[in-house]
């Protein structure tokens, strides 16, 4: 998925309750873009981000994994929301 389409995702997640997006290898840029949504909504509950390059059996230097500053976001965005309740 390009940055540019998961910026303007991040907008409407920020009215969302529920966003299912596995599989769509988005990425250190685009889990940054992700992070600021999910910290600044107050309604996302549940975000699915399954099979997008976060667990351990991903490769360091493959471009759909979201990094150690994408990791880092996305827990600070988390620790941030008010609202989000479930993480997959």
């Amino acid at each position: 998925m390009a940055v540019s389409g998961l910026c303007m995702l991040a907008l409407a997640l920020t009215r969302t309750r529920m966003s299912s997006l596995g599989g769509n290898s988005i990425g250190s840029e685009g889990v940054k873009a992700l992070a600021d949504a999910v910290a600044q909504s107050k309604s996302l509950q549940t975000l699915d981000l399954d099979n997008n390059g976060i667990d351990d059996e991903d490769t360091i230097d493959d471009e759909d994994t979201i990094g150690d500053e994408g990791a880092k976001a996305l827990a600070d965005a988390v620790a941030q929301s008010k609202s989000l309740q479930t993480l997959e």
